[in-house]
C-alpha cells in the first residue's frame, strides 16, 4: 500500500484537491464535498493516523472549513448579483448555523464506519440528481414576489433547519438537499433557491465546524494542526485553492456541454458510493 509519510507529499495532494474540487465545483456548479470527501479519505487512511476510531468526524469536520472558505465567494458573487437580500438572509441566519450545529454534534457521536455507509447513500442520492432533469411546475420569478416569500416563512425555516443539518453533519454544502426542496416541494423559482441556498451556506458550515471543533477538543484533544476534528492547514490550503479555481471552472463551462458532463461525474459518484458502501 501507498503511504504518504512525507510531508510535502501530502500538503501537495491537498493542493492537488482543492484546485480540482474547485474546478469540479465552477464546471459543473456543484458543491465540492462530493470531491474532497473522498479524497481525504483516501489521503488519511494512507497515512499513520492518529485516531482510525474518528476518520469519518475528521475528514466530514475538515469538509465543513474547506467549503467554508470556498462558499465565501459564492456568497459574495450572489449577493453583487442581487440573487439574494442580506436583510432577508439574517433572518435564518441562527437556524442554519443551529442546523450545522446540531449535525455535526450527531455526527460526532456515530462510530466512523456506519458515517462513512451514510456518506455511500447519499453520494447515491447526489448522482441520481444529476441524472434527473430539474422539476418544470417550480414558479417563475416574474409571479415569484416578496408576499409568496412572506407567506412561506415557515417553509424557509424548515429548509434552513433540513439543509444546515446535513451541511453540518457531511460537511457538504447543501445546495443538492435545499435546491430540490424549495423547486420541487414548495415551488420556488429556481434562482431564488439557488439564492437561497448560497446565502446560507457560510452560515451552516459555521455551525458545523463549531460542532466539530468543540466535540473534538473533547474526544481527542488539540493537536496542531488538528482543532478538534479540523485539520486547520487542510481547511486554509485546501479552501483557498477552491477558492481561486472555481473561477476557472466557471470559465470553462461556458464552452463544454454541461449535461454531459453532469452525466459523466454522476457515474463516477456512483462508482465512488458503491465504494464506500461495499
Amino acid at each position: 500500500m501507498f503511504f504518504l509519510s512525507d510531508i510535502l507529499t501530502f500538503y501537495l495532494f491537498i493542493i492537488l484537491i482543492g484546485v480540482v474540487s474547485g474546478f469540479i465545483a465552477g464546471l459543473l456548479g456543484i458543491g465540492g464535498g462530493a470531491i474532497i470527501i473522498p479524497a481525504l479519505f483516501f489521503l488519511y487512511s494512507t497515512t499513520n493516523f492518529q485516531h482510525p476510531e474518528y476518520l469519518s468526524q475528521f475528514v466530514f469536520g475538515t469538509t465543513n472549513g474547506v467549503i467554508f472558505i470556498q462558499s465565501v465567494k459564492n456568497f459574495y458573487d450572489y449577493y453583487k448579483k442581487g440573487l439574494f437580500s442580506f436583510k432577508n438572509t439574517l433572518k435564518f441566519v441562527f437556524i442554519g448555523f443551529l442546523g450545522g450545529f446540531c449535525g455535526s454534534k450527531v455526527a460526532s457521536i456515530i462510530d466512523s464506519a456506519s458515517l462513512k455507509t451514510y456518506f455511500g447513500i447519499l453520494l447515491i442520492f447526489v448522482s441520481i440528481q444529476m441524472f434527473m432533469p430539474l422539476s418544470k411546475n417550480r414558479s417563475s420569478l416574474d409571479s415569484f414576489s416578496l408576499e409568496d416569500m412572506k407567506s412561506k416563512f415557515v417553509s424557509l425555516v424548515f429548509v434552513a433547519l433540513f439543509t444546515g443539518f446535513f451541511s453540518g453533519f457531511f460537511g457538504i454544502g447543501g445546495g443538492i438537499i435545499a435546491i430540490p426542496l424549495l423547486t420541487t416541494f414548495f415551488n420556488f423559482p429556481m434562482m431564488f433557491a439557488q439564492g437561497f441556498s448560497v446565502s446560507m451556506i457560510p452560515f451552516n458550515q459555521i455551525g458545523g465546524m463549531t460542532g466539530y471543533g468543540m466535540c473534538g477538543l473533547k474526544l481527542v484533544g488539540f493537536n496542531p494542526p488538528f482543532v478538534g476534528f479540523i485539520d486547520v492547514s487542510v481547511v486554509l490550503i485546501c479552501g483557498a485553492m477552491g477558492f481561486f479555481t472555481s473561477k476557472f471552472g466557471l470559465n470553462t463551462a461556458i464552452r463544454l456541454n454541461q449535461k454531459i458532463l453532469k452525466k459523466i461525474f454522476a457515474g463516477f459518484l456512483m462508482i465512488v458510493a458503491l465504494k464506500f458502501i461495499c
